[in-house]
């Protein structure tokens, strides 16, 4: 992996199916509960049936949940993402609920195909984390926002809060090496900090409004051992962090993770970090 670059790591992975679909089975319930604070924090309301021309920007929109719940209230939507197979998904979604209020891109979300000032709201929900260059996305959200219109994004909260990241990442050490030699990507808890999205958000314009809020949540799990099978198959950085690892450390992994939800619970708390800015007048 050694000529491989993080951008070049990511994009493999949420482009591949084989990391796509088990990223839905696992993490959709997770990702959507944050969803309704997200929208009301940009005042995105009303219903299917309502007339608000809300322009909305959902930027790594995935599966569409986001997408599909701003286009449900009303909003007159775009939904980027780079990779084929989730945009496929959220196409599928969008449809067999009958929406035809968003347009579905395929883009990089660091180099966003619209005009200056053409929305109102831009949303991320836990993209910002798997960008190689997160401050290139702020740059172009702040571009793409009208003046007084707003930003919000979400990624996860440190550990150990987030139970799900703390077991694995601790398992990792303890029973393998954490230290295997992957690409280097930006600190996938930085912008859990207020600090750092508010440098962020001053860097490119926007006034914060929100500061790493945390939002609960809750991962439910079927079984003990389907934390580690979502973190090997439905993740990227996680995933190939525990691809790197030799089969004996891989099983040891697994057992330990297995054993410590099985003390824990199968629903473990999993909160979202929220972060809202306004584009300066």
């Amino acid at each position: 992996m050694a000529d491989t670059t993080f951008a070049d790591l990511e994009a493999r992975g949420w482009c591949s199916a084989e990391v796509a679909s088990p990223y839905v089975r696992f993490f959709e319930h997770l990702t959507a509960q944050c969803v309704p604070r997200m929208l009301a924090s940009c005042d995105v309301v009303g219903d299917s049936t309502s007339s608000s021309l809300t322009r909305v920007l959902d930027v790594a929109t995935g599966h569409g949940v986001v997408a599909i719940a701003a286009a449900a209230k009303g909003g007159q939507v775009s939904a980027v993402d780079f990779s084929e197979p989730f945009l496929d998904m959220a196409k599928q979604s969008a449809q067999s609920k009958g929406l035809n209020n968003i347009k579905f891109v395929q883009a990089d979300a660091q180099k966003l195909p619209f005009d200056d000032a053409s929305f109102d709201v831009v949303l991320c929900n836990f993209g910002v984390l798997h960008l190689g260059e997160p401050d290139a996305f702020f740059a172009e959200a702040s571009r793409c926002l009208a003046p007084g219109g707003k930003l919000a994004f979400t990624v996860w909260v440190a550990p150990p809060k987030t139970v799900p990241f703390e077991i694995t990442l601790r398992s990792v050490r303890e029973c393998g090496n954490a230290d295997v030699p992957l690409p280097q990507g930006p600190s996938f808890f930085k912008y859990a900090d207020a600090a750092s999205v508010a440098s962020a958000m001053e860097a490119v314009g926007l006034e914060p409004t929100v500061l790493a809020e945390e939002v609960p949540q809750t991962m439910q799990l079927d079984r003990a051992e389907d934390l580690f099978e979502l973190f090997a198959t439905g993740t990227v950085r996680t995933r190939a962090l525990l691809r790197a690892q030799t089969d004996d450390a891989r099983r040891a992994i697994a057992a330990r993770m297995a054993e410590e939800v099985r003390t824990a619970g199968l629903n473990l708390p999993c909160p979202a970090c929220l972060s809202v800015a306004v584009k300066k007048s």
